[in-house]
Protein backbone atom coordinates (compact mmCIF):
# COMPACT_ATOMS: atom_id res chain seq x y z
CA UNK A 1 0.00 0.00 0.00
CA UNK A 2 3.11 2.23 0.44
CA UNK A 3 3.79 4.69 -2.94
CA UNK A 4 6.27 3.93 -5.21
CA UNK A 5 9.83 5.42 -3.97
CA UNK A 6 12.11 4.22 -6.85
CA UNK A 7 15.33 6.71 -6.51
CA UNK A 8 16.98 8.16 -9.29
CA UNK A 9 20.79 8.64 -9.99
CA UNK A 10 20.47 12.24 -9.11
CA UNK A 11 19.29 11.79 -5.93
CA UNK A 12 22.30 10.52 -5.00
CA UNK A 13 25.58 12.71 -3.73
CA UNK A 14 28.89 11.99 -6.08
CA UNK A 15 31.45 10.51 -4.42
CA UNK A 16 28.54 9.16 -1.32
CA UNK A 17 29.95 5.27 -0.22
CA UNK A 18 27.82 2.54 -1.16
CA UNK A 19 26.79 2.14 2.78
CA UNK A 20 25.45 5.98 2.70
CA UNK A 21 23.59 5.26 -0.83
CA UNK A 22 21.95 1.96 0.95
CA UNK A 23 21.46 4.05 3.93
CA UNK A 24 19.41 6.20 2.07
CA UNK A 25 17.52 4.00 -0.04
CA UNK A 26 16.46 2.04 3.06
CA UNK A 27 14.97 5.59 4.53
CA UNK A 28 13.27 6.08 1.10
CA UNK A 29 11.74 2.83 1.94
CA UNK A 30 10.63 3.16 4.97
CA UNK A 31 9.28 6.93 3.92
CA UNK A 32 5.15 6.80 4.69
CA UNK A 33 2.68 8.37 2.18
CA UNK A 34 2.22 11.87 2.77
CA UNK A 35 0.04 12.87 5.96
CA UNK A 36 -3.49 13.82 4.03
CA UNK A 37 -5.66 16.93 4.95
CA UNK A 38 -9.10 16.72 4.26
CA UNK A 39 -10.77 19.81 2.64
CA UNK A 40 -14.20 18.87 3.55
CA UNK A 41 -14.71 17.87 7.10
CA UNK A 42 -17.75 19.44 7.65
CA UNK A 43 -21.20 20.02 6.30
CA UNK A 44 -20.42 23.66 5.18
CA UNK A 45 -17.12 22.73 3.74
CA UNK A 46 -19.03 19.88 1.55
CA UNK A 47 -21.61 22.92 0.29
CA UNK A 48 -19.43 25.43 -0.10
CA UNK A 49 -16.90 23.13 -2.46
CA UNK A 50 -19.18 22.21 -4.19
CA UNK A 51 -21.05 25.37 -4.67
CA UNK A 52 -17.62 26.69 -5.91
CA UNK A 53 -16.92 24.15 -8.04
CA UNK A 54 -18.61 24.72 -11.19
CA UNK A 55 -19.87 28.37 -10.20
CA UNK A 56 -17.42 30.83 -8.56
CA UNK A 57 -20.13 33.22 -7.85
CA UNK A 58 -22.78 30.59 -6.16
CA UNK A 59 -23.47 31.66 -3.07
CA UNK A 60 -21.71 29.02 -1.16
CA UNK A 61 -23.60 29.93 2.38
CA UNK A 62 -27.13 28.72 1.17
CA UNK A 63 -29.07 26.22 3.58
CA UNK A 64 -31.42 25.40 1.51
CA UNK A 65 -33.78 22.62 2.90
CA UNK A 66 -32.61 20.50 -0.39
CA UNK A 67 -29.15 19.10 -1.20
CA UNK A 68 -26.50 21.86 -2.49
CA UNK A 69 -26.11 19.88 -5.41
CA UNK A 70 -29.08 22.08 -6.97
CA UNK A 71 -26.78 25.34 -8.17
CA UNK A 72 -24.29 23.26 -10.05
CA UNK A 73 -23.49 20.43 -11.93
CA UNK A 74 -20.34 18.35 -12.75
CA UNK A 75 -21.14 15.01 -13.14
CA UNK A 76 -20.47 13.48 -16.41
CA UNK A 77 -22.55 10.57 -16.77
CA UNK A 78 -26.17 11.19 -15.53
CA UNK A 79 -26.65 9.06 -12.75
CA UNK A 80 -30.54 8.50 -11.41
CA UNK A 81 -29.52 6.43 -8.64
CA UNK A 82 -28.40 3.39 -7.15
CA UNK A 83 -29.92 0.43 -9.47
CA UNK A 84 -28.42 -3.23 -8.46
CA UNK A 85 -24.98 -4.91 -6.90
CA UNK A 86 -24.46 -8.33 -8.98
CA UNK A 87 -22.17 -10.87 -6.93
CA UNK A 88 -19.81 -13.58 -8.66
CA UNK A 89 -20.24 -16.70 -6.18
CA UNK A 90 -19.46 -20.80 -6.46
CA UNK A 91 -23.14 -21.06 -5.79
CA UNK A 92 -25.53 -18.98 -6.63
CA UNK A 93 -28.91 -21.36 -4.47
CA UNK A 94 -27.07 -21.13 -1.38
CA UNK A 95 -25.88 -17.31 -1.90
CA UNK A 96 -28.46 -15.87 -2.70
CA UNK A 97 -30.84 -18.20 -0.10
CA UNK A 98 -28.91 -17.09 2.70
CA UNK A 99 -28.73 -13.34 2.04
CA UNK A 100 -32.52 -13.15 1.52
CA UNK A 101 -32.79 -15.05 5.11
CA UNK A 102 -30.22 -12.57 6.54
CA UNK A 103 -31.43 -9.43 5.33
CA UNK A 104 -35.06 -9.97 4.69
CA UNK A 105 -34.72 -9.64 0.50
CA UNK A 106 -37.32 -12.05 -1.21
CA UNK A 107 -36.34 -14.14 -4.44
CA UNK A 108 -38.00 -12.34 -6.96
CA UNK A 109 -36.22 -13.50 -10.61
CA UNK A 110 -33.87 -16.06 -12.19
CA UNK A 111 -32.10 -17.28 -14.91
CA UNK A 112 -30.28 -20.73 -15.15
CA UNK A 113 -30.77 -23.77 -16.28
CA UNK A 114 -34.18 -24.12 -15.98
CA UNK A 115 -35.21 -21.52 -17.88
CA UNK A 116 -32.55 -21.90 -20.96
CA UNK A 117 -29.16 -20.40 -19.56
CA UNK A 118 -26.64 -22.97 -20.14
CA UNK A 119 -23.29 -20.18 -18.95
CA UNK A 120 -24.55 -19.23 -15.80
CA UNK A 121 -27.40 -19.15 -12.92
CA UNK A 122 -28.48 -16.06 -11.57
CA UNK A 123 -31.03 -15.21 -8.69
CA UNK A 124 -32.53 -11.82 -8.24
CA UNK A 125 -33.44 -10.73 -4.55
CA UNK A 126 -34.83 -7.39 -3.77
CA UNK A 127 -36.58 -5.27 -0.80
CA UNK A 128 -37.43 -1.73 -1.88
CA UNK A 129 -34.93 0.05 -4.05
CA UNK A 130 -32.28 -2.37 -2.81
CA UNK A 131 -31.67 -5.36 -5.50
CA UNK A 132 -29.21 -7.98 -5.46
CA UNK A 133 -28.19 -10.48 -8.19
CA UNK A 134 -26.14 -13.59 -7.12
CA UNK A 135 -24.18 -15.09 -10.29
CA UNK A 136 -22.28 -18.43 -10.71
CA UNK A 137 -20.77 -19.52 -13.72
CA UNK A 138 -21.49 -23.24 -15.10
CA UNK A 139 -18.86 -24.36 -17.89
CA UNK A 140 -15.20 -24.09 -16.59
CA UNK A 141 -13.55 -23.48 -19.38
CA UNK A 142 -13.69 -21.58 -23.22
CA UNK A 143 -13.97 -25.54 -24.34
CA UNK A 144 -16.19 -26.26 -22.05
CA UNK A 145 -18.47 -23.42 -23.13
CA UNK A 146 -17.75 -24.36 -26.83
CA UNK A 147 -19.22 -28.34 -26.30
CA UNK A 148 -22.29 -26.88 -24.13
CA UNK A 149 -22.93 -24.74 -26.91
CA UNK A 150 -22.70 -27.39 -29.38
CA UNK A 151 -24.90 -29.91 -27.35
CA UNK A 152 -27.92 -27.49 -27.04
CA UNK A 153 -27.63 -26.62 -31.00
CA UNK A 154 -27.51 -30.60 -31.95
CA UNK A 155 -30.50 -31.03 -29.04
CA UNK A 156 -32.57 -27.90 -30.31
CA UNK A 157 -31.85 -29.36 -33.89
CA UNK A 158 -33.36 -33.02 -32.82
CA UNK A 159 -36.06 -31.69 -30.28
CA UNK A 160 -37.18 -28.94 -32.53
CA UNK A 161 -36.06 -26.86 -29.26
CA UNK A 162 -34.66 -23.33 -29.29
CA UNK A 163 -33.97 -20.53 -26.95
CA UNK A 164 -37.85 -18.99 -28.07
CA UNK A 165 -38.72 -21.92 -25.96
CA UNK A 166 -37.23 -21.41 -22.29
CA UNK A 167 -37.96 -18.31 -20.31
CA UNK A 168 -34.88 -16.67 -19.98
CA UNK A 169 -32.39 -18.15 -21.81
CA UNK A 170 -29.73 -15.59 -21.89
CA UNK A 171 -27.10 -13.81 -19.17
CA UNK A 172 -25.86 -10.24 -19.65
CA UNK A 173 -23.88 -9.43 -22.28
CA UNK A 174 -20.67 -9.06 -20.62
CA UNK A 175 -20.72 -12.55 -18.90
CA UNK A 176 -18.08 -14.85 -19.43
CA UNK A 177 -17.71 -18.18 -17.55
CA UNK A 178 -14.23 -18.49 -17.54
CA UNK A 179 -13.66 -15.02 -16.28
CA UNK A 180 -16.52 -15.41 -13.82
CA UNK A 181 -14.73 -18.71 -12.74
CA UNK A 182 -11.69 -16.96 -12.25
CA UNK A 183 -13.24 -14.11 -10.61
CA UNK A 184 -14.52 -16.39 -7.98
CA UNK A 185 -10.91 -18.00 -7.50
CA UNK A 186 -9.09 -14.93 -7.11
CA UNK A 187 -11.97 -13.01 -5.23
CA UNK A 188 -14.52 -15.66 -3.29
CA UNK A 189 -17.62 -14.17 -3.01
CA UNK A 190 -17.60 -10.46 -3.49
CA UNK A 191 -19.39 -7.84 -5.82
CA UNK A 192 -18.33 -7.83 -9.56
CA UNK A 193 -20.81 -4.81 -10.47
CA UNK A 194 -22.13 -1.63 -9.17
CA UNK A 195 -25.26 -0.92 -10.88
CA UNK A 196 -26.32 2.43 -11.57
CA UNK A 197 -29.39 3.64 -13.59
CA UNK A 198 -28.46 6.56 -15.49
CA UNK A 199 -30.49 8.34 -18.25
CA UNK A 200 -28.16 7.28 -21.19
CA UNK A 201 -25.98 4.14 -21.27
CA UNK A 202 -24.85 4.92 -24.23
CA UNK A 203 -23.71 8.21 -23.23
CA UNK A 204 -22.32 7.54 -20.23
CA UNK A 205 -20.06 4.85 -21.61
CA UNK A 206 -18.92 7.14 -24.23
CA UNK A 207 -18.58 10.11 -21.66
CA UNK A 208 -16.40 8.07 -19.12
CA UNK A 209 -14.14 6.42 -21.71
CA UNK A 210 -13.54 10.04 -23.06
CA UNK A 211 -12.78 10.96 -19.53
CA UNK A 212 -10.29 7.69 -18.78
CA UNK A 213 -12.40 5.02 -17.76
CA UNK A 214 -11.60 1.52 -19.32
CA UNK A 215 -14.02 -0.14 -21.03
CA UNK A 216 -15.48 -3.54 -20.17
CA UNK A 217 -18.70 -3.96 -21.97
CA UNK A 218 -19.69 -2.03 -24.71
CA UNK A 219 -23.69 -0.59 -24.67
CA UNK A 220 -25.60 -3.51 -25.92
CA UNK A 221 -29.91 -3.51 -25.84
CA UNK A 222 -31.07 -6.37 -23.87
CA UNK A 223 -34.59 -6.88 -24.56
CA UNK A 224 -36.96 -8.92 -22.05
CA UNK A 225 -37.53 -12.19 -21.79
CA UNK A 226 -40.59 -14.83 -22.91
CA UNK A 227 -41.07 -15.25 -18.70
CA UNK A 228 -41.38 -11.40 -18.60
CA UNK A 229 -43.47 -11.13 -21.26
CA UNK A 230 -45.56 -14.04 -19.93
CA UNK A 231 -46.47 -11.31 -16.89
CA UNK A 232 -47.18 -8.76 -19.30
CA UNK A 233 -49.94 -11.36 -20.44
CA UNK A 234 -50.96 -12.41 -17.02
CA UNK A 235 -51.42 -8.84 -16.54
CA UNK A 236 -53.47 -7.68 -19.26
CA UNK A 237 -55.25 -11.13 -19.36
CA UNK A 238 -55.87 -11.51 -15.67
CA UNK A 239 -54.26 -15.12 -15.98
CA UNK A 240 -57.16 -16.94 -17.35
CA UNK A 241 -56.82 -21.21 -17.69
CA UNK A 242 -52.94 -22.61 -18.52
CA UNK A 243 -51.42 -19.22 -17.85
CA UNK A 244 -49.74 -17.92 -14.50
CA UNK A 245 -51.34 -15.41 -12.40
CA UNK A 246 -48.54 -12.69 -10.90
CA UNK A 247 -51.18 -10.77 -8.74
CA UNK A 248 -51.73 -8.27 -11.19
CA UNK A 249 -48.57 -6.02 -10.20
CA UNK A 250 -47.17 -5.61 -13.74
CA UNK A 251 -44.22 -6.48 -15.76
CA UNK A 252 -42.21 -3.60 -14.55
CA UNK A 253 -39.81 -1.45 -16.23
CA UNK A 254 -37.91 -4.00 -17.51
CA UNK A 255 -40.36 -5.38 -19.83
CA UNK A 256 -39.55 -2.44 -22.41
CA UNK A 257 -35.65 -3.88 -22.19
CA UNK A 258 -32.67 -1.68 -21.09
CA UNK A 259 -29.49 -0.90 -22.52
CA UNK A 260 -26.18 -2.01 -20.36
CA UNK A 261 -22.76 -1.24 -20.51
CA UNK A 262 -19.62 -1.45 -18.31
CA UNK A 263 -16.26 0.74 -17.56
CA UNK A 264 -14.00 -0.60 -14.43
CA UNK A 265 -14.13 0.88 -11.39
CA UNK A 266 -11.42 -0.61 -9.27
CA UNK A 267 -9.66 -3.56 -9.24
CA UNK A 268 -12.11 -6.17 -11.08
CA UNK A 269 -15.59 -4.55 -9.74
CA UNK A 270 -17.18 -2.56 -12.69
CA UNK A 271 -19.79 -0.10 -12.36
CA UNK A 272 -22.73 -0.58 -14.43
CA UNK A 273 -24.83 1.60 -16.59
CA UNK A 274 -28.32 0.40 -16.78
CA UNK A 275 -30.76 3.37 -18.57
CA UNK A 276 -34.40 1.72 -19.58
CA UNK A 277 -36.53 2.35 -22.42
CA UNK A 278 -38.70 4.32 -20.34
CA UNK A 279 -36.54 6.45 -18.76
CA UNK A 280 -36.42 8.30 -15.45
CA UNK A 281 -35.80 6.48 -11.73
CA UNK A 282 -35.64 3.30 -10.30
CA UNK A 283 -38.48 0.79 -10.04
CA UNK A 284 -39.35 2.22 -6.95
CA UNK A 285 -40.19 5.73 -8.50
CA UNK A 286 -38.09 8.84 -8.56
CA UNK A 287 -34.43 7.35 -7.87
CA UNK A 288 -32.56 6.76 -4.79
CA UNK A 289 -33.00 9.93 -2.89
CA UNK A 290 -37.05 9.33 -3.10
CA UNK A 291 -38.75 7.86 -0.41
CA UNK A 292 -41.44 5.46 -1.54
CA UNK A 293 -43.83 3.36 0.15
CA UNK A 294 -42.82 -0.47 0.30
CA UNK A 295 -46.01 -2.64 -0.95
CA UNK A 296 -45.71 -5.24 1.69
CA UNK A 297 -47.91 -8.30 2.12
CA UNK A 298 -48.90 -7.66 -2.21
CA UNK A 299 -47.03 -9.65 -4.78
CA UNK A 300 -43.64 -9.82 -5.85
CA UNK A 301 -42.07 -7.19 -7.42
CA UNK A 302 -41.49 -8.30 -11.43
CA UNK A 303 -37.68 -8.74 -12.48
CA UNK A 304 -35.42 -5.74 -12.52
CA UNK A 305 -33.57 -6.62 -15.54
CA UNK A 306 -34.62 -8.02 -18.30
CA UNK A 307 -33.24 -11.30 -19.00
CA UNK A 308 -34.45 -12.34 -15.40
CA UNK A 309 -37.34 -14.14 -15.36
CA UNK A 310 -40.09 -14.39 -12.74
CA UNK A 311 -39.45 -17.04 -9.94
CA UNK A 312 -41.96 -19.57 -9.36
CA UNK A 313 -43.22 -18.43 -6.28
CA UNK A 314 -44.17 -15.20 -8.17
CA UNK A 315 -47.06 -17.14 -9.09
CA UNK A 316 -48.03 -18.59 -5.93
CA UNK A 317 -50.85 -16.63 -4.67
CA UNK A 318 -49.53 -17.71 -1.07
CA UNK A 319 -46.17 -15.72 -1.29
CA UNK A 320 -46.57 -12.38 0.11
CA UNK A 321 -44.19 -9.63 -0.52
CA UNK A 322 -42.45 -9.34 3.08
CA UNK A 323 -39.21 -7.91 3.91
CA UNK A 324 -36.62 -6.81 7.35
CA UNK A 325 -37.77 -3.24 5.97
CA UNK A 326 -34.81 -2.18 3.94
CA UNK A 327 -34.99 0.82 1.37
CA UNK A 328 -32.63 1.47 -0.58
CA UNK A 329 -28.69 1.66 -1.11
CA UNK A 330 -27.02 4.67 0.83
CA UNK A 331 -23.96 4.28 -0.25
CA UNK A 332 -20.99 1.56 -2.05
CA UNK A 333 -17.75 1.54 0.20
CA UNK A 334 -14.91 0.69 -2.30
CA UNK A 335 -11.18 -0.46 -1.04
CA UNK A 336 -8.13 0.75 -3.03
CA UNK A 337 -4.27 0.35 -2.10
CA UNK A 338 -3.53 4.26 -3.27
CA UNK A 339 -6.77 6.42 -2.03
CA UNK A 340 -5.31 9.69 -4.22
CA UNK A 341 -4.85 7.87 -7.20
CA UNK A 342 -7.90 5.95 -7.42
CA UNK A 343 -10.01 9.10 -6.60
CA UNK A 344 -8.74 11.26 -9.50
CA UNK A 345 -9.70 8.35 -11.65
CA UNK A 346 -13.07 8.05 -10.40
CA UNK A 347 -13.43 11.70 -10.23
CA UNK A 348 -12.70 12.22 -13.90
CA UNK A 349 -14.59 9.64 -15.37
CA UNK A 350 -17.32 10.17 -13.21
CA UNK A 351 -17.94 13.58 -12.64
CA UNK A 352 -18.50 13.15 -8.94
CA UNK A 353 -17.36 15.82 -6.61
CA UNK A 354 -16.26 15.45 -3.05
CA UNK A 355 -18.61 14.78 -0.32
CA UNK A 356 -16.61 14.12 3.20
CA UNK A 357 -13.20 13.11 3.77
CA UNK A 358 -11.59 11.23 7.01
CA UNK A 359 -7.93 10.42 8.31
CA UNK A 360 -6.54 8.45 10.13
CA UNK A 361 -6.55 10.85 12.73
CA UNK A 362 -10.32 10.24 12.75
CA UNK A 363 -11.10 6.90 11.88
CA UNK A 364 -8.03 5.42 13.68
CA UNK A 365 -7.33 3.46 17.16
CA UNK A 366 -3.63 3.39 18.04
CA UNK A 367 -3.28 -0.21 16.14
CA UNK A 368 -4.65 0.63 12.64
CA UNK A 369 -6.69 3.31 10.65
CA UNK A 370 -7.74 4.77 7.43
CA UNK A 371 -7.61 7.53 5.05
CA UNK A 372 -11.41 7.89 3.71
CA UNK A 373 -12.52 10.09 0.36
CA UNK A 374 -16.56 9.88 -0.28
CA UNK A 375 -17.62 11.31 -3.97
CA UNK A 376 -21.00 11.43 -4.84
CA UNK A 377 -22.97 12.39 -7.93
CA UNK A 378 -24.91 15.83 -8.85
CA UNK A 379 -28.04 14.72 -6.90
CA UNK A 380 -25.59 13.21 -4.02
CA UNK A 381 -27.80 9.70 -4.25
CA UNK A 382 -24.99 7.60 -5.50
CA UNK A 383 -22.19 7.81 -2.76
CA UNK A 384 -18.85 5.61 -3.30
CA UNK A 385 -16.60 6.30 -0.61
CA UNK A 386 -12.77 5.08 -1.01
CA UNK A 387 -10.52 4.19 1.86
CA UNK A 388 -6.80 3.03 1.71
CA UNK A 389 -4.66 1.41 4.48
CA UNK A 390 -2.64 3.96 6.77
CA UNK A 391 -0.15 2.31 9.12
CA UNK A 392 -0.03 1.52 12.89
CA UNK A 393 0.78 -0.74 15.40
CA UNK A 394 -0.26 -3.46 13.86
CA UNK A 395 -1.93 -4.27 9.84
CA UNK A 396 -4.86 -2.14 8.89
CA UNK A 397 -8.42 -3.70 8.20
CA UNK A 398 -8.43 -2.15 4.80
CA UNK A 399 -5.03 -3.94 3.88
CA UNK A 400 -6.27 -7.07 5.96
CA UNK A 401 -8.97 -6.67 3.19
CA UNK A 402 -6.29 -6.35 -0.41
CA UNK A 403 -4.60 -9.08 0.92
CA UNK A 404 -7.43 -11.30 1.25
CA UNK A 405 -9.57 -10.44 -1.80
CA UNK A 406 -6.55 -10.19 -3.44
CA UNK A 407 -6.73 -6.33 -4.92
CA UNK A 408 -9.06 -3.68 -4.57
CA UNK A 409 -12.71 -4.59 -4.17
CA UNK A 410 -16.36 -3.46 -2.49
CA UNK A 411 -16.01 -3.46 0.86
CA UNK A 412 -19.35 -3.23 2.28
CA UNK A 413 -22.60 -2.04 1.52
CA UNK A 414 -24.91 0.44 3.41
CA UNK A 415 -27.81 -0.39 3.40
CA UNK A 416 -31.14 2.37 4.57
CA UNK A 417 -34.37 1.09 6.43
CA UNK A 418 -36.59 3.43 8.26
CA UNK A 419 -36.71 1.57 11.60
CA UNK A 420 -33.59 0.06 12.54
CA UNK A 421 -34.92 -1.31 15.42
CA UNK A 422 -37.13 -3.75 13.94
CA UNK A 423 -35.20 -4.77 10.79
CA UNK A 424 -31.79 -5.63 13.41
CA UNK A 425 -34.19 -7.41 15.69
CA UNK A 426 -35.65 -9.49 12.63
CA UNK A 427 -31.82 -9.97 11.90
CA UNK A 428 -30.69 -10.60 14.87
CA UNK A 429 -33.73 -13.71 15.05
CA UNK A 430 -33.27 -14.81 11.83
CA UNK A 431 -29.37 -15.81 13.11
CA UNK A 432 -30.17 -17.33 16.17
CA UNK A 433 -33.14 -18.67 15.60
CA UNK A 434 -31.58 -20.06 11.58
CA UNK A 435 -28.01 -20.13 12.45
CA UNK A 436 -27.58 -18.64 8.67
CA UNK A 437 -28.22 -15.16 8.80
CA UNK A 438 -25.40 -12.30 9.62
CA UNK A 439 -23.59 -12.27 12.88
CA UNK A 440 -23.68 -8.58 13.76
CA UNK A 441 -20.43 -7.02 15.37
CA UNK A 442 -19.92 -7.50 18.55
CA UNK A 443 -21.97 -4.89 20.71
CA UNK A 444 -20.48 -1.54 22.16
CA UNK A 445 -18.68 -1.33 25.66
CA UNK A 446 -21.35 -0.26 28.20
CA UNK A 447 -18.93 3.40 28.53
CA UNK A 448 -20.35 4.00 24.92
CA UNK A 449 -24.02 3.82 25.77
CA UNK A 450 -23.36 5.75 28.96
CA UNK A 451 -21.70 8.60 27.09
CA UNK A 452 -24.16 8.55 23.72
CA UNK A 453 -26.93 10.97 25.60
CA UNK A 454 -24.19 13.35 26.47
CA UNK A 455 -23.31 13.68 22.92
CA UNK A 456 -26.72 13.80 21.35
CA UNK A 457 -28.79 15.16 24.00
CA UNK A 458 -32.30 15.91 23.46
CA UNK A 459 -31.94 14.58 19.47
CA UNK A 460 -33.10 10.85 20.82
CA UNK A 461 -35.67 10.04 22.93
CA UNK A 462 -34.64 7.95 25.93
CA UNK A 463 -36.75 4.59 24.81
CA UNK A 464 -34.53 5.17 21.49
CA UNK A 465 -31.31 5.24 23.70
CA UNK A 466 -32.81 2.05 25.71
CA UNK A 467 -33.23 0.10 22.12
CA UNK A 468 -29.95 1.11 20.96
CA UNK A 469 -27.98 -0.45 23.85
CA UNK A 470 -30.67 -3.55 23.49
CA UNK A 471 -30.07 -4.24 20.39
CA UNK A 472 -26.39 -2.76 20.00
CA UNK A 473 -26.69 0.00 17.64
CA UNK A 474 -24.31 3.09 17.48
CA UNK A 475 -25.42 6.90 16.62
CA UNK A 476 -23.92 9.51 15.89
CA UNK A 477 -24.91 13.04 14.66
CA UNK A 478 -23.92 16.06 12.56
CA UNK A 479 -25.85 20.06 11.96
CA UNK A 480 -28.28 18.03 9.87
CA UNK A 481 -29.43 15.08 11.51
CA UNK A 482 -28.96 12.03 13.34
CA UNK A 483 -27.69 8.61 11.78
CA UNK A 484 -28.02 5.28 13.64
CA UNK A 485 -26.30 2.46 12.25
CA UNK A 486 -24.50 -1.42 12.72
CA UNK A 487 -22.39 -3.48 10.62
CA UNK A 488 -22.20 -7.24 10.07
CA UNK A 489 -18.92 -9.67 10.55
CA UNK A 490 -17.97 -9.87 7.10
CA UNK A 491 -20.51 -12.78 5.37
CA UNK A 492 -18.52 -14.85 3.27
CA UNK A 493 -15.65 -17.34 4.04
CA UNK A 494 -12.86 -14.68 3.79
CA UNK A 495 -12.69 -11.41 5.79
CA UNK A 496 -13.69 -9.24 3.30
CA UNK A 497 -17.24 -8.09 2.61
CA UNK A 498 -19.94 -6.86 5.27
CA UNK A 499 -23.05 -5.45 5.31
CA UNK A 500 -24.16 -1.58 7.10
CA UNK A 501 -27.52 -1.11 8.06
CA UNK A 502 -28.31 2.55 9.01
CA UNK A 503 -31.42 4.42 9.01
CA UNK A 504 -30.85 8.57 9.08
CA UNK A 505 -32.98 10.59 11.36
CA UNK A 506 -34.28 14.50 11.27
CA UNK A 507 -33.37 14.48 7.36
CA UNK A 508 -36.99 14.39 5.43
CA UNK A 509 -38.38 17.23 3.97
CA UNK A 510 -40.74 17.94 1.49
CA UNK A 511 -39.85 19.02 -2.15
CA UNK A 512 -40.17 22.30 -3.40
CA UNK A 513 -43.51 22.91 -5.44
CA UNK A 514 -42.26 23.28 -8.52
CA UNK A 515 -40.13 19.56 -8.04
CA UNK A 516 -41.06 16.81 -10.58
CA UNK A 517 -41.64 14.33 -7.57
CA UNK A 518 -43.87 16.72 -6.16
CA UNK A 519 -46.56 17.95 -8.74
CA UNK A 520 -48.90 15.00 -7.90
CA UNK A 521 -50.67 16.72 -5.22
CA UNK A 522 -51.89 13.06 -3.86
CA UNK A 523 -48.80 12.01 -3.63
CA UNK A 524 -47.10 12.89 -0.59
CA UNK A 525 -43.86 12.23 -1.39
CA UNK A 526 -40.83 13.21 0.75
CA UNK A 527 -37.15 13.34 0.27
CA UNK A 528 -34.13 13.00 2.16
CA UNK A 529 -31.17 14.89 2.42
CA UNK A 530 -28.52 13.37 1.35
CA UNK A 531 -25.86 11.80 3.51
CA UNK A 532 -27.93 13.84 6.38
CA UNK A 533 -26.14 12.36 9.60
CA UNK A 534 -22.85 11.70 8.26
CA UNK A 535 -21.44 8.56 7.71
CA UNK A 536 -20.65 7.71 11.48
CA UNK A 537 -17.76 9.87 12.24
CA UNK A 538 -18.30 9.77 16.21
CA UNK A 539 -18.56 5.49 16.14
CA UNK A 540 -14.85 4.77 13.93
CA UNK A 541 -13.01 4.49 16.67
CA UNK A 542 -15.06 1.69 18.10
CA UNK A 543 -15.85 -0.03 15.09
CA UNK A 544 -12.85 -0.34 14.23
CA UNK A 545 -11.63 -1.68 17.83
CA UNK A 546 -14.97 -4.54 17.30
CA UNK A 547 -12.92 -4.88 13.85
CA UNK A 548 -9.30 -5.32 15.37
CA UNK A 549 -10.47 -7.52 17.86
CA UNK A 550 -12.41 -10.05 15.59
CA UNK A 551 -9.31 -9.82 13.28
CA UNK A 552 -7.30 -11.14 16.28
CA UNK A 553 -9.31 -14.23 16.31
CA UNK A 554 -8.30 -14.88 12.64
CA UNK A 555 -5.38 -16.51 11.21
CA UNK A 556 -4.93 -13.44 8.44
Amino acid sequence: AAASSTSTSSEITDGSSSSSSSEKKKKKKKKKKKKRSPSVEFLSDRRSLHNNNSDPDSDSNSSSSSSSSSSTSTETIGTLGFHHVEFYCGDAASASLRFSLALGMPVTCVTGQSTGNDQCVSYGLQSGDVRFLFTAPYAETADDVAVAASSSASGSADDDDSDDDFDAPNPLPSFDAPAAHDFFRRHGLAARAVGVEVRDATESYESAVANGARGVSEPTFVEACKGIRAMEESDEGGGGEGKADFGGGGAGKAAGGCTVSEVELYGDVVLRFVSFADGGGSNGGGGGATTTPVEEGGPLPPPFLPHLSPHPASSSSTRAYETYGLRRIDHAVGNVPDLTEAADHVRGFTGFHDFAEFTAEDVGTVDSGLNSVVLASDAEDVLLPLNEPTEGRRKSQIQTYLEQNRGPGLQHLALKTDDIFTTIARMRKSYDDLGIGFELMARPSDEYYRELPERLGDRLADAQYRELEELGILADADDEGVLLQVFTKPVGDRPTFFVEIIQRIGCAYKPDDDDDAAKDEEDEVMRERPGCGGFGQGNFRELFKAIEDHEKTLKV
